[in-house]
């Protein structure tokens, strides 16, 4: 049998000219990311690709690669925008642009990489949700066509969240809940802010807000440690620091929840009682995750507190006046009537203080003793002393009536 190259090549040429226009789903199998300018580096976050839409055959030589592909990219300028790629094992949609040109049109989801949960989403409004995960390498299937299949959980996430219904949003930094349950169902919990207490994050309260533990229209900032700084629509700003919760170490949750037995649900419905955590609330931190330890607290009325030994609640603070542990320096506005003094610094432990009243007055008390200590203490106008006057050393005065 003889073979017509010229036919054969025709017949080829016509096989790669009808893939033009159509599109196949691949897997990724290499990235190239841009990491130093042109012409150094040539490769403008590309990926290598193996067709997965293609006739079954036990030969390896069958199997059909393209390397180099094109990512389309969003709100991409000149050294700017937001520069994607999908990663190894992804699966995609590439469109081909010529007979050996394509275009990565995006990654798809499958049931080896199932779509992160959004727990509080309906055919109406759907949550918007960016989780960034360190990447791992999936493992292969060798024996039978060499496809990534198996891909492990995602760990220590960054994650986005908007809520539409609330509009609520939340920004938080290897968030415990989505380490711990990848999937980021309503059991992991992530529902809404409340369910978000451990590590570190910003949180952003709207006017309805279905918070039970914080404010409408709050901001609040939370550190791992337990610290926060929180902004209140009535001008109240709150920062303090804290220690992470020795009970629960900083996660608001100890123990097994009584209602569910610690399976988050009854009667597949989301556990009201623990609100899907599986645990009961801590006692010792009231589900804060931290234990306070100074603070300095802002009030609408212009009022400063600086207060070590006072641990505030997270709502519902006392006012100057209601104060009674602890250790503070007190800067109080013109304004506040609350109370009869302007500057006062106090130890409630001792019952000292020294206070600027508002009259003009000035204060210093102490249940033990006052001690000044200087080359030369001098006054300048009259002295009443009520009680006996001890010197030591000697004493030079004008005339007096002492005996």
């Amino acid at each position: 049998m003889v073979l017509n190259t010229r036919d054969r090549n025709i017949d080829s040429s016509k096989r790669e000219d009808s893939r033009i226009g159509y599109v196949d789903r691949c897997e990724v199998t290499y990235v190239w990311p841009h990491v130093r300018p042109y012409p150094q580096d040539k490769n403008f976050n590309v990926v290598d690709v193996m067709v997965i839409n293609r006739p079954p055959s036990e030969s390896k030589n069958k199997i059909i690669k393209f390397v180099k592909l094109n990512c389309l990219q969003q709100r991409h300028g000149k050294f700017q925008g937001c520069p994607w790629n999908p990663r190894i094992g992804d699966m995609i949609f590439i469109y081909w642009l010529a007979k050996r040109e394509a275009l990565v049109l995006g990654s798809c989801a499958s049931i080896e990489q199932e779509p992160v949960c959004r727990s509080q989403a309906d055919d109406q409004q759907q949550e918007f949700v960016f989780k960034l995960c360190p990447w791992e390498e999936p493992k292969k299937n060798r024996a039978i066509d060499g496809n990534y299949v198996e891909f492990p959980n995602p760990k220590h996430p960054v994650c986005v969240k908007w809520w539409p219904k609330t509009r609520d949003s939340i920004v938080i930094f290897d968030c415990k809940n989505g380490h711990d349950r990848a999937q980021c169902d309503q059991c992991a919990p992530c529902n809404w802010l409340d369910d978000l207490i451990a590590r570190t994050w910003f949180k952003s309260f709207t006017d309805i807000s279905n918070t039970e533990y914080d404010l409408p229209w709050r901001f609040k900032f939370h550190h791992n440690s337990g610290s926060v700084a929180i902004f209140d629509q009535d001008g109240t700003i709150h920062i303090e620091n804290k220690t992470s919760c020795k009970t629960c170490g900083g996660t608001g949750c100890t123990g097994t929840c009584s209602a569910c037995n610690g399976t988050r649900l009854i009667d597949d419905e989301l556990c009201q009682t623990c609100g899907g955590s599986g645990q009961n609330t801590c006692e010792t931190c009231g589900g804060d995750s931290g234990e306070g330890k100074a603070h300095n607290h802002y009030y609408p009325v212009g009022t400063i507190d600086i207060h070590a030994g006072n641990p505030h609640p997270n709502k519902g603070f006392p006012s100057i006046a209601e104060e009674t542990s602890g250790v503070r320096t007190a800067c109080v506005h013109p304004d506040d009537g609350s109370v009869d003094f302007a500057w006062e610094a106090k130890d409630f432990n001792t019952g000292a203080y020294i206070q600027i009243k508002k009259s003009g007055e000035i204060v210093l008390h102490s249940p033990v003793k006052i001690t000044l200590d200087a080359p030369l203490v001098e006054e300048t106008h009259n002295n009443k002393v009520d009680g006996d006057n001890t010197i030591v050393g000697s004493c030079t005065h004008g005339p007096c009536s002492c005996a």
